[in-house]
């Protein structure tokens, strides 16, 4: 999914987040291209209308639920509204499951993420809740049922 981005100096430009992906980070999009990389490691430079350049980079956003925030020349901007606290205790639930070790964790979080973005998406609220217990339910099922295989292998 992209989260379009409207900077004051950019006006015209299509400035996007492309959004991470299971593998991948966030990616700063300039008119459907990656943005040019920056002086600094994690930066980009961002052209003005004004032909004058700007530094941007990620900055982590604890209630963003996985989409960063972008700061541009010291200013924040959030990408997208901040989940609630009772939204991401509930996606976080799948955390439950970590009895599988290194597997229910991996599990675990690749579930919580995908709660997230069920979150992010245009469904109704009640489905949102729905899709997501079910998801939690069987991320849990899941990591348990391999802790379950590898204590018994043991």
């Amino acid at each position: 999914m992209n989260y379009p981005i409207q900077l004051a100096g950019f006006e015209g430009q299509t400035i996007e987040l492309a959004s991470p992906g299971l593998l991948s980070g966030a990616r700063l999009l300039v008119n459907g291209a990656p943005a040019p990389k920056g002086p600094k490691r994690g930066t980009m430079l961002l052209t003005r209308n004004d032909g004058s350049q700007a530094v941007a980079r990620f900055r982590p956003h604890l209630r963003g639920g996985g989409v960063p925030q972008l700061e541009v020349d010291g200013e924040k901007y959030p990408i997208v509204e901040p989940l609630s606290w009772g939204v991401i205790a509930w996606s976080a639930l799948p955390l439950i499951g970590l009895g599988g070790g290194l597997i229910g964790v991996i599990i675990g979080v690749l579930a919580m993420q995908y709660n997230f973005s069920i979150f992010r998406s245009e469904r109704s609220i009640g489905q949102k809740y729905l899709l997501t217990g079910v998801v939690s339910a069987v991320s849990i099922a899941l990591g348990l049922a391999i802790g379950l295989l590898v204590l018994s292998a043991l």
